[in-house]
């Protein structure tokens, strides 16, 4: 009896453990080569399956979590000689099947959609065939002992935490015909150690690069316009950042708790800087603000190693009235303001110097001109 046939009565949300071929006594199964389809739930969490071979000549596709949840699923492999048929797989596909160890992905795929391979723990090594045109959501992600990701240049659109979680990555090719890095792209990578942001890239999204505890260096490409929400948060081994004059927009708490970090350049072209955008950089003790900065948020450079803040010469607005509640550092023509009026208070008018140092003060706070 044909799969689809055999578990046509059921649904995804209904589903339960279903093996629709019974596995050998070594938990094997032989697709025969009259099939043409493994359908939706063919083998959903079939934990005595530990094997199974699938024509290459018949098969073309493969439905909705048809082999989800096998938990004791080892190996799969294609059989036969003649060229994969395999045109399209479902989502979930192999979701949490955490035993399997490799999976040669056909070149007749232009797709691997969302979760199809997510929580598959054991896979050493995943290559990506130029055919691929996009990789869904969560595709790859919790690949926990895959030490590269090297994505082909048919590959235009990633999805959101495509390859999240892959703990033990060392190196991730990301090619030219990628326009934005999604949301949590590589979020918890903890043994990379570098990243290459080609120049066609012109967003990073919220958390792409969050947790990554040992990316110690960021080659940002000349076309990046934004950098999105806790993007590099969590950095811990990041020590510097050098912007290029594309950036504009850069998140609230971007590069947030890079504990490492000791100077930035922040580019010429960004208009704000948000809310906690350096909060928590320990070590940070070389920036300055360019002069096409109009705002800062409160708590941007909070708890960092910065003694104050060399600002441009134009007014600006702040998260909060600029005074110590923001929690930035001072402005740095006010320390050295500061320091005049001590040096000069034995022989100045002291009602005077302090005037002027309010009068300075409050147009900092307000933004109006001194």
């Amino acid at each position: 009896m044909r799969l689809h046939l055999a578990l046509q009565a059921l649904s995804l949300g209904a589903a339960k453990a279903a093996c629709a071929y019974q596995p050998d006594a070594s938990g094997h199964v032989d697709i025969p080569a009259t099939e043409t389809e493994i359908n939706f739930v063919a083998f959903f969490g079939c934990t005595s399956l530990k094997s199974i071979a699938i024509p290459t000549g018949s098969i073309t596709s493969i439905g909705d979590s048809a082999f989800k949840g096998c938990a004791n699923l080892e190996s799969v492999t294609f059989t036969g000689t003649a060229v994969s048929v395999l045109a399209s797989l479902g989502t979930y596909v192999f979701s949490g099947c955490s035993s399997l160890t490799a999976f040669i992905i056909p070149p007749s795929l232009t797709s691997i959609p969302e979760y199809t391979f997510e929580g598959c723990s054991s896979l050493t090594g995943i290559v990506i065939p130029s055919s691929i045109m996009e990789i869904g959501d969560w595709a790859f992600h919790g690949l926990s002992t895959i030490a590269s990701i090297d994505i082909p240049s048919s590959v235009t659109s990633l999805g959101e935490g495509a390859f999240a979680e892959c703990y033990s990555v060392t190196s991730v090719n990301i090619p030219s015909s990628i326009k934005s890095i999604p949301r949590y792209f590589i979020h918890d990578s903890y043994d990379l150690p570098h990243i290459e942001i080609p120049d066609s890239v012109t967003s990073i999204g919220d958390n792409a690069f969050s947790d990554c505890t040992s990316l110690a260096s960021v080659h940002f490409g000349e076309s990046v316009e934004s950098i999105d929400y806790e993007a590099f948060y969590g950095c811990h081994d990041l020590s510097s950042i050098s912007l290029p004059d594309s950036v504009t927009s850069i998140g609230d708490v971007a590069f947030g708790d890079c504990t490492s970090l000791t100077s930035v350049h922040l580019g010429e072209s960004v208009e704000q800087i948000p809310p906690w955008a350096f909060f928590g950089c320990t070590e940070l003790s070389e920036l300055s603000v360019p002069d096409s900065v109009t705002y800062i948020g409160e708590f941007a450079f909070a708890l960092t190693g910065l003694d104050c803040l060399d600002l441009p010469p134009h007014p600006l607005r702040f998260g909060y009235q600029r005074n110590i509640e923001d929690g930035n550092p001072e402005p740095c023509h006010l320390r050295y303001l500061r320091k005049v009026v001590r040096a000069v208070a034995a022989t100045a008018p002291i009602a005077a110097l302090l005037g002027l140092f309010n009068e300075m003060a409050n147009s900092s706070s307000t933004g109006a001109a001194p």
